[in-house]
């Protein structure tokens, strides 16, 4: 067979040893196509946008870990070189439908193994190697008040990989907090704040909350609804004076979120307790690829124009109160309004979103969809400006309303449908529950 034109091969270190099978035993258990057979040691598969290269070693390299009461026990191995390689493996293995019949193993030797069967009950065993120190297999048990907590040997779905302190996230976020918790009230016991420093941070903190929940998330994030370029960096503008980093960003992870709920690549999973998926995601540094759940957002113009100058954004919302303290009453004014409206008011909203991704994945209802943590909770609600309502929310994304009833609390719809009456915004995706999309 002459050699095709293989595009996006990914290289993963995978190591077959046993490749006696047949093509159709690999196609069925990875859910790829055989695109080429150089020779007996090599197999290509494709499933037409990733490919994998398959490669005989000799078994005695790698030892002999052959189950003798599992059937039809043929293994290969594959050595990890990067976490994103495992990753990797992963999605090939869901996509395929094979069925993992044991729980992962760990050898003397340092290597790990699991049984993997496909569609026809046909067996191969899984043999891999961590290269680097970082990998470690915990599952996923109930613990206190029905949170999950992770302990114990687990299935390589629940595969976690180490994380680095990402330590200028933490000294910012210590910085914040302190003042805010610190700084804002020491200030106002011995100054005392005005009626404009306390305007300033509500209008502040309503706006910048829909640069959030309308812009960067129902906008951005989920498509939900259309509107001019201006609208849409206004938008943005008001989103990064939330200081959650760029739409950019905030979507790729949001899109991630959505895709692998409760499971280790969700970005603030809810199974590791609350106060990892309310702040404690913040403070290490994710080793998982994030691009590949959001790719169509590189294409926006104006999302990589607000990435490219968020800095100059984040400053300039910090800016405003106390240049608006300023010119009201003076230096001393400017710095109340600053800690108020700007510190005080980014903590807040920091911890209002971070409430979404902690309490409701923890505690509510869920009307509409049991099948991950998510939950609907109107209180929180009133101070995410309609975010609460997160079961519904997983349950139908799409739809530019988190509170789909009438008198449901979410301000960001209503702020949507006010513009489409206007004529700034179209396309409102709307969803009936048995009905699809209207």
């Amino acid at each position: 067979m002459s050699a095709p034109v293989v595009r996006g091969l990914r290289h993963l270190a995978l190591r077959v040893l046993d490749i006696r099978r047949s093509r159709a035993f690999y196609e069925n258990l990875f859910g790829m196509r055989v695109v080429w057979q150089p020779d007996p040691e090599h197999l290509y598969l494709s499933s037409g946008s990733d490919n994998l290269a398959l490669h005989q070693i000799p078994a005695g390299e790698l030892g002999n870990y052959q189950d003798p009461h599992c059937r039809f026990m043929d293994h290969f191995g594959f050595i990890v070189e990067t976490p994103q390689a495992v990753d990797r493996m992963f999605e090939w293995i869901e996509r395929s439908g094979a069925k993992i019949v044991q729980r992962p193993k760990r050898h003397r030797e340092g290597s790990y193994s699991f049984y993997l069967a496909d569609p026809d009950d046909n067996t191969i065993q899984i043999l891999y190697e961590p290269t680097i120190s970082t990998l470690e297999f915990v599952p996923r048990t109930k613990g206190k008040g029905g949170a999950m907590e992770n302990r114990g040997p687990a299935l390589p779905g629940s595969l976690q990989v180490g994380r680095a302190l990402d330590v200028p996230a933490i000294v910012l976020f210590a910085l914040i907090s302190l003042t805010a918790l610190i700084g804002v009230p020491a200030f106002g016991y011995v100054y005392g704040y005005t009626w404009l420093d306390w305007a300033m941070c509500g209008v502040l903190y309503v706006v910048s909350g829909l640069g959030i929940t309308v812009g960067y998330h129902r906008l951005i994030a989920h498509g939900s609804f259309r509107c001019p370029d201006w609208v849409k960096a206004a938008l943005l503008i008001a989103g990064g004076w939330a200081l959650e980093n760029t739409a950019l960003k905030w979507a790729a992870d949001h899109a991630r979120h959505h895709a692998r709920v409760d499971q280790e690549e969700d970005p603030y999973n809810a199974t590791k307790g609350f106060w990892y998926s309310h702040c404690g995601w913040v403070f290490v540094k994710d080793p998982h690829r994030t691009e590949k759940y959001a790719p169509w957002l590189q294409g926006d113009r104006v999302v990589l124009w607000q990435h490219r100058w968020y800095t100059p954004i984040v400053l300039s919302g910090l800016a405003l109160p106390f240049v608006v303290g300023l010119l009201a009453g003076g230096g001393l004014s400017g710095l109340g309004c600053f800690l108020l409206a700007g510190i005080g008011r980014v903590f807040l909203v920091l911890n209002s979103t971070f409430c979404i991704n902690s309490i409701c994945h923890l505690w509510g209802s869920q009307p509409y969809s049991q099948s991950d943590t998510s939950r609907d909770s109107w209180w929180v609600s009133l101070i995410t400006l309609g975010e609460g309502y997160h079961n519904y929310h997983h349950a139908f994304p799409r739809d530019y309303r988190n509170g789909p009833l009438w008198y449901n609390v979410d301000p960001s719809k209503w702020l949507i449908y006010g513009l489409s009456i206007i004529g700034l915004a179209r396309g409102l995706v709307r969803i009936e529950p048995g009905r699809g999309a209207l």
